[in-house]
């Protein structure tokens, strides 16, 4: 089932969606700095920062070509 966000949700979706990604980068970093890091945790947040950027640049791209003239005024998501 597809999402319809509208144009002014947009912004605070991405808004939401970059801290996500930021908060796991940090908490990686966080792991990787440790002198006995947990390999199977560092794996998870890593999968879960590309899954949140990969949400990210769809949202991006469609954001981009919701721009373009003769578009409606809801970008489907997901």
């Amino acid at each position: 089932m597809t999402r319809l966000f509208p144009l002014d949700q947009i912004g605070t979706r991405l808004q939401a969606l970059r801290d996500l990604h930021r908060r796991y980068d940090q908490a990686a970093d966080t792991e990787a700095g440790r002198r006995y890091p947990d390999g199977l945790l560092l794996k998870r947040l890593k999968v879960a920062r590309l899954a949140v950027r990969d949400e990210i640049v769809a949202l991006e791209r469609r954001l981009t070509s919701a721009a373009a003239p003769g578009t409606g005024r809801s970008i489907p998501v997901g």
